[in-house]
């Protein structure tokens, strides 16, 4: 694969207004992605592609995202 390239497994799938929150967790990390493919499924295996100037990353602490996602179960 080339450097561009972030390997995971989608592990949570949330349908917003005009986008899809998909979040991908890769082993190492989890990302959260926006797109606007609704032919994703859980547990599917993909890849992230990006350029240089195609992505903008936000540093999220991971209590903070478990403490977010178990509001979202309830």
């Amino acid at each position: 694969p080339s450097e561009n390239v972030i390997c995971g497994v989608i592990e949570a799938i949330n349908k917003r207004s005009v986008f899809i929150e998909v979040v991908v967790n890769t082993g190492e990390k989890k990302w959260i992605s926006h797109t606007t493919n609704d032919s994703l499924t859980l547990g599917q295996k993909v890849g992230i592609t990006f350029d240089s100037d195609d992505i903008y990353i936000i540093r999220t602490v991971e209590s903070e995202f478990s403490a977010t996602k178990e509001e979202e179960d309830e």
